[in-house]
């Protein structure tokens, strides 16, 4: 891989690529402490162990603070495509089949080791055995109708393993307890049809919500589960929603994350419970009793924050959607204030957390099918960053994939169908070599207003590191080839922000400079006019 080292310690990450095969199984300011959550499962739970040790380290290089890691209930569970649930004791880790759990031990001891903080988040593909046995027109089998109690179960398994006091097999070949996981989330978008079938069931002559009812189902399920096993106190994220639904309901179709928020907490649009059949279509209590909701659905209101995915695949991070029900980056306030009406509704005072844990831009090259070039990425990846950190709500900030995902080999080469993945890496497939984006989201830069002057805002980040976090702001003048120093710049906090203002005499560029190990990384460069 050749994206930019920072300072690391050469000795521990070699030792452990040395051990990395032995736990495969058969040897096999605004807001100056927002986290920075970079998910990648391929890069993490689908490669070779010792890939993974080097990806793991690669983040480290980057700054990344937090690791979410999908902890994929089919992968672990046994006879996942058998029909009826096996006889075993589903809460216990140590029930499942041998090896089931070594991708998320090794993640869990290397980034302890190498001090990259994890999230897990017990997600699906879920067993044949946990779905509802239906005919599908849409959807996926893996996501139809989880069974909540089965999911809790399941979970009840994964914070056992992970509640610091779990024995295992470590790197290294000696028996260790596991490192403590204290970051969770439950499940993944709720509100898409591929995630949770059926999002609407047809009844007299209409679709009905049904997901809502599922996931609180399931949410109920993996509270209780992380109650019993003393993780209470963790963070807990809810939600984990997509940013925007379909045009039209319909059975396997997604649902706009305001309309979904409203009916998981039994709400009407106007944030009033729902009572009678309006309630009860949608797997809620016709009493329409708040204290009553409250008490049988105690994660909707303990948890931590709302996880949230605020992607536009097709416009810049402040572009402002129409649909009052959606929530892109643009649309955060939405999503808040939602929240607060929701909380409100209960007597419940509101300011509930925000967490953005997924987040990207897609950039065009090679995928000939992205709206977005390699230069927007970049810029869009700096301004996003910008717009949640002038949030103080926000506590986290997503970068999905490391690597752009492997085109479809089984679809035509070139084909639409062919490109149809994710291009939001940071590094090329299958080179691994870095994009422009790489290095923007490394040294974050943003001007608001990038017009010269004697007052000129800018905004920017060294990531944490064990190196200096101190820059320089360097600008360029139209027509000259040098570069001038006109700042030098701290990054304050536990994640090296910073907040400025600086003198730019004319039109020119701008871009940051920042020296660590030995070596100089620039960020992107902001033309002035």
């Amino acid at each position: 891989m050749t994206a930019l080292p920072r300072s690391r310690n050469l000795l521990a990450v070699l030792a452990i690529l040395v051990a990395a095969a032995l736990l495969a199984p058969g040897g096999a300011l605004a807001n100056s402490s927002q986290e920075t959550i970079l998910q990648d499962d391929t890069a993490l739970i689908y490669s070779s162990p010792t890939q993974v040790a080097t990806n793991l380290q690669t983040l480290k290089n980057m700054g990344i603070d937090r690791v979410r890691v999908s902890v994929v209930w089919s992968l672990v569970a046994p006879n996942p495509k058998a029909a009826k649930k096996p006889a075993f004791d589903a809460t216990n880790p140590a029930a499942y089949p041998a090896g089931a759990w070594y991708r998320w031990d090794f993640i869990d001891y290397v980034a302890h080791q190498i001090g990259i903080n994890v999230y897990f988040q017990p997600t699906a593909p879920a067993p044949t055995w946990a779905t509802k046995p239906v005919v599908h027109n849409q959807g996926y089998r893996w996501s139809s109708q989880i069974n909540g109690a089965l999911y809790g179960q399941f979970f009840q398994a994964v914070a056992t393993r992970y509640d610091g006091s779990y024995p295992s097999t470590d790197p290294a070949g000696q028996t260790a307890a596991l490192p403590r996981v204290s970051y969770w989330g439950i499940y993944n978008e709720p509100n898409i049809g591929g995630w949770l079938t059926p999002q609407y069931n047809k009844g007299r002559g209409h679709f009905v919500q049904a997901a809502p009812a599922t996931y609180r189902s399931m949410l109920d399920g993996a509270y209780s589960a992380l109650v019993k096993t003393g993780h209470g106190h963790d963070t807990i994220l809810i939600g984990e929603t997509a940013a925007y639904g379909a045009a039209h309901p319909d059975y396997g179709s997604s649902t706009d994350p305001l309309i979904f928020m409203r009916t998981l907490y039994c709400l009407s649009s106007r944030y009033r419970p729902l009572t009678g059949q309006a309630a009860t279509t949608v797997g809620c209590s016709k009493s329409g009793s708040r204290a009553a909701f409250v008490r049988a659905h105690p994660g909707l209101f303990q948890a931590s924050g709302w996880a949230h995915h605020p992607y536009d695949f097709m416009h810049a991070p402040d572009f402002k959607r129409s649909d009052p029900n959606s929530a892109s980056l643009s649309g955060i306030g939405r999503l808040e204030r939602s929240l607060d009406q929701t909380f409100r509704a209960f007597h419940k005072p509101g300011g509930l957390p925000i967490y953005i844990t997924e987040w990207g831009v897609q950039s065009r090259g090679p995928n000939p099918f992205i709206k977005f070039s390699q230069a927007q990425q970049a810029e869009y990846l700096n301004e996003g960053e910008y717009m949640a950190f002038r949030d103080p709500r926000v506590k986290s900030f997503a970068q999905f994939l490391l690597v752009d995902d492997a085109p479809n080999a089984q679809d035509p080469i070139g084909s639409k169908a062919y490109w149809s993945t994710f291009d939001s890496g940071l590094l090329f497939y299958p080179s691994q070599t870095p994009k422009p984006g790489y290095y923007a989201f490394e040294l974050p830069l943003w001007l608001p207003n990038p017009r010269h002057g004697t007052h000129v805002a800018v905004w920017a980040q060294i990531r944490p590191s064990t190196a200096a976090r101190v820059g320089t702001l360097q600008f360029q003048a139209h027509g000259s080839s040098t570069w001038t120093t006109v700042a030098q710049v701290t990054g304050a906090g536990p994640e090296g922000y910073v907040s400025t203002h600086v003198a730019l005499p004319s039109a020119g560029s701008l871009r940051l400079a920042w020296t660590a190990g030995g070596q100089t990384l620039y960020s992107r460069i902001v033309p002035i006019t």
